[in-house]
């Protein structure tokens, strides 16, 4: 699916007219692999990860759960997911543990951890994956009943946005999943000043945390004027996110 993001929203588009009014829709299952030809080289690099790894299935795994980049697909995949009108999604997947494939020691790796690793697979693979902190920044920003508004990103190719409301309460989130950096600048005309926003930064060598899985804000007690427009500077393969729910 990387770089292919436009036809998925075709797809996904598809799928959202046929479901009968009033009815909603929920992406069951959220992940990708690299199959387009354009990602050869990613999934080239992916086969040789799965291959030197002792306990990776060769046939599923997608191993760029451990760098950064997979927080910034999925966070694109699912930014594209919620404009096409779907009302949820569910990561693929949550623990290495639970699936093997080709032997018992074989795991599908794709998880934002693996929950044996101390006790079999090494200590390591217990400790959560980049992917985790934008995954779970976003479930807890973005929350359950949340109305969403367009987003007016103006910067270039490969940057997304999502902007949603929830008691009163707003978030944007803005994405880059280019590797190049840009220079944004968010619109929301309809809004009023943020007044005590909490911004989080995500990417290589951008996050802040704290103790074994605990994203931290960079910036707390902001004022913002979407209005107007807001510029910010985004790295390559990165995400900021702009909230006032900040419980």
């Amino acid at each position: 699916m990387h770089g292919q993001l436009g036809e998925y929203t075709r797809i996904l588009e598809a799928y959202r007219r046929e479901v009968p009014a009033g009815k909603k829709i929920v992406m069951g299952e959220i992940g990708f692999k690299f199959v387009e030809p354009a990602d050869s080289l990613l999934q080239a690099e992916n086969l040789r990860r799965a291959a030197a790894h002792p306990n990776a299935s060769t046939d599923d795994s997608q191993m760029f759960v451990y760098d950064p980049m997979y927080g910034t697909d999925m966070a694109d995949a699912l930014f594209q997911t919620i404009h096409a009108g779907y009302s949820g999604c569910i990561a693929w997947m949550l623990d290495d543990a639970m699936h093997f494939k080709e032997a018992p020691d074989k795991l599908k790796i794709w998880g934002f951890w693996n929950i044996f690793g101390d006790e079999i697979f090494g200590a390591g693979e217990e400790r959560v994956r980049p992917w985790y902190y934008a995954w779970s920044l976003l479930c807890r920003t973005l929350r359950p009943g949340s109305d969403f508004f367009a987003a007016d990103v103006r910067g270039a190719a490969g940057v997304k946005a999502v902007a949603a409301v929830k008691d009163g309460r707003r978030t944007v989130a803005v994405v880059n999943v280019s590797r190049e950096p840009r220079r944004v600048r968010i619109e929301c005309p309809g809004w009023e000043r943020f007044r005590q926003a909490t911004r989080y930064r995500y990417g290589e060598g951008l996050m802040r945390t704290e103790g074994d899985h605990t994203l931290l804000p960079d910036a707390t007690g902001l004022r913002i004027d979407f209005r107007s427009g807001a510029e910010y500077d985004m790295p390559g393969e990165s995400m900021i996110l702009l909230t006032e729910q900040n419980d």
